[in-house]
């Protein structure tokens, strides 16, 4: 009897659904660019119509302005999702998978991680 979950994943070799093997350490990323833009447009969309609906500034603010504003929002967001994420893979690289046999993350999977911990914390 086993106490280690069953999803927790080995580093034995298994066999995907397209029939060739290969390690998890190596295994390929399925987290793609068009992934990433989607998470970040539904954060700038569920933020943009929040703001709308929730603030009773939205009504006094000419659409120019609001459309100016949430442009500069994103911009600055979009640069801290890249710092952040720059950092969350240098952090995996060098001490996650260094501590434990655990394959190293792809700049894009930690967008796709920065983006989801902002979507939890988002509402």
């Amino acid at each position: 009897m086993s106490f280690v979950p069953e999803f927790q994943a080995s580093a034995g070799p298994v066999e995907p659904s397209n029939g060739r093997r290969y390690d998890l350490l190596e295994a390929p990323s399925r987290i793609t660019v068009g992934f990433n833009i989607a998470m970040f447009a539904f954060l700038g969309i569920t933020g943009f119509l929040g703001f709308l609906v929730q603030s009773e500034k939205a009504g006094g603010v000419p659409l120019a302005g609001l459309v100016l504003t949430t442009g500069i929002d994103m911009t600055r967001y979009l640069v801290v999702l890249l710092v952040t994420a720059f950092f969350l893979r240098e952090f995996w690289a060098r001490l996650i998978s260094a501590l434990w046999r655990i394959r190293q993350i792809t700049y894009h999977e930690a967008i796709a991680i920065v983006l989801m911990i902002g979507m939890l914390f988002h509402a």
